[in-house]
């Protein structure tokens, strides 16, 4: 399967590479036909101005000669739906007028055939049938003056008309000889086309089962580790609740979150790749980063993976600005796809790097392993979904588009001596002095705690946000309706709502949202979107990330929910001097 930039768009469900190739086609048979015709029109012109002397047909020979380089000037310049309709009444039209001069013994109407056939050509649809009616009407035009004689017909001899007429027949038959062979060629060309593409629908065909099978065999190994491990604590716990603890062994705490980033990862992939898939413009958010504390938190985050089979990750850094402007959420896709693929196919007891420079103004992160590597003539084929012999297929292509989007890219290192090292290179922006200093403002903890109102209609993701929150000791409310939500928000003082997108068939956060805005007292109250939804109708401006957004909310987190990435976003819509945020991972 092509990927965007290589097929990329698609017009009303076709593939533009192959309306290009059809446009370049039709640029062809358009200047092939020009030439022919200005040829026979410059022999047979000046032949006949010659042998008859006639200035109307001199005039005419010499107005179809112009007319023919300028359909072939329109063509080459690729100016093709210009080019035909000049092409169309070049022909048409140089027939009416030769028709009306000529005598009915030149047997002008015989170029009838020839013009059916370059409306076939040239036109398809309702002005396939338009074309068809205007040669009707110059055919009627041209009888109709053979008998009525409204147009005045030039004098010629009985043996110049018949010069005339046989000369017309010679045309007729060698142009439409050349419109059988350019359809013949056409359809050869088209056969060579659907062969070739229904090649690639199986091949893609095969892939995508591939990848399904494949994947939905890792999704449940995850699966099974994460069920076995509770169903170990469940039967370890009390029938009812009871304030006791259950003693989990930090090895199967791990497991259990490693298969949970596992299949998190398989999700994002999926449902990035299929954004990609279908053009959607995801816009690019952009905001400062303190470049080297969130790189440590990038290598911290992995090294839990890389210890599960005794890797080592390392972080090198050198010559970085404390600060730069990029979509901080592209570039942990990025990243995250290139650390994980390194980890996994790299060996067990071995060392995976994370290098991260800057080299003229282009910041340089290496990703390397020591894997079995990528062979040269590889390099490329990795970024192609659905080919990897491991993990979802679609983690390089993913990264890759990402980079691009961002007019970065990513390649293999060619000159990599031990294992496979990914380089991802991307423009360098610093942040400006007012970005930084915005950056450098404390958080002030001695403050008192958040309030939090958590609306969810779901009674184990309410439990789980309350378990979270309270590691902080914010102090926090949790309701299941909207109208419970109204009944919290207008009696007790809130400072943020977590907000979840879907809370029935009939409410969206949307409608809370826009009550919450209406609404005097809380109409300035941070509000985070929690939500499932990736993204609705297939259109990314209708998202459920987009419409929150647009209808107010402050942020979006898409679940399941990192806690750390939440407190980030936390950071991002409250006033810091009054929150304490996650020690997580301390």
């Amino acid at each position: 399967m092509s990927n965007p930039t290589q097929a990329d768009s698609q017009v009303n469900g076709i593939p533009s590479i192959i309306i290009e190739g059809s446009k370049r086609n039709m640029g062809r048979i358009i200047s092939g036909l020009a030439v022919v015709t200005l040829v026979l029109t410059q022999i047979f012109g000046y032949y006949l101005f010659k042998i008859t002397g006639s200035r109307e047909i001199f005039a005419g020979a010499i107005v179809e000669i112009l007319l023919c380089a300028w359909a072939y000037g329109l063509a080459n310049s690729g100016n093709i739906p210009k080019a035909i309709v000049v092409t169309f009444f070049l022909h048409s039209l140089s027939t009416l007028y030769f028709g009306l001069i000529l005598s009915p013994n030149a047997r002008v109407q015989v170029m009838a055939i020839f013009l059916l056939g370059l409306v076939f050509l040239l036109f398809g649809g309702i002005k396939r049938w338009l074309a068809i009616g205007f040669i009707l009407a110059v055919t009627a035009a041209i009888e109709a003056n053979n008998h009525i004689h409204f147009f005045r017909k030039v004098e010629l001899q009985n043996a110049h008309v018949d010069i005339i007429g046989y000369l017309i027949i010679g045309t007729v038959m060698f142009l439409t000889s050349l419109m059988f062979y350019i359809f013949v060629k056409e359809i050869e060309d088209y056969r060579f086309k659907v062969n070739m593409y229904t090649k690639e629908l199986q091949r893609t065909k095969q892939a995508i089962s591939k990848y399904v099978r494949e994947n939905s065999h890792q999704v449940r190994i995850d699966l099974n580790i994460i069920y076995g491990y509770l169903q170990h604590l469940s039967a370890e716990v009390p029938e009812k609740d009871s304030p006791g603890a259950v003693n989990v062994r930090t090895r199967d705490l791990h497991a259990m979150l490693n298969s949970t980033k596992a299949i998190n990862e398989f999700i994002n992939n999926s449902l990035e790749w299929s954004r990609i898939e279908q053009g959607l413009e995801i816009p690019i958010k952009k905001e400062t980063i303190d470049f080297e504390l969130w790189l440590d938190g990038i290598s911290e985050r992995f090294k839990l993976m890389a210890r599960e089979k005794s890797v080592d990750l390392l972080l090198q850094m050198s010559n970085l600005p404390l600060y730069i402007v990029e979509d901080k959420n592209r570039l942990e896709i990025i990243l995250g796809n290139l650390l994980s693929n390194a980890i996994k196919f790299t060996g067990r007891n071995t060392v995976v790097l994370l290098s991260v420079n800057v080299q003229n103004e282009v910041l340089v992160i290496g990703v390397s392993d020591q894997g079995p590597g990528i062979p040269i003539d590889q390099a490329e084929e990795v970024f192609k979904p659905f080919v990897s012999e491991s993990g979802t297929g679609i983690g390089l292509p993913v990264a890759r588009q990402l980079a691009k989007s961002l007019s970065g890219d990513i390649f293999v290192d060619p000159y990599s001596d031990v294992g496979a090292t990914f380089i991802l290179t991307l423009p360098l922006v610093t942040a400006t002095n007012a970005q930084a200093q915005e950056m450098k403002k404390t958080v002030n903890n001695s403050t008192r705690s958040l309030r939090v109102l958590v609306v969810d209609d779901d009674d184990a993701s309410r439990r789980i946000a309350l378990i979270n929150l309270q590691r902080l000791d914010y102090q926090i409310y949790t309701c299941a309706s909207f109208d419970a939500c109204k009944n919290i928000l207008l009696n007790k003082n809130v400072d943020l709502v977590l907000l979840d997108y879907q809370l029935s068939n009939s409410i969206t956060a949307v409608e809370v949202i826009k009550w919450i805005r209406s609404t005097g007292l809380t109409k300035n109250l941070p509000i985070i979107v929690l939500s499932g939804e990736a993204y609705l109708y297939g259109h990314s401006e209708n998202d459920a990330k987009s419409v929150s957004l647009a209808a107010g909310a402050n942020g979006y987190i898409l679940k399941p929910i990192d806690y750390k990435s939440l407190s980030v976003e936390i950071e991002k819509v409250v006033n810091p001097a009054n929150i304490k945020f996650y020690p997580w991972e301390r």
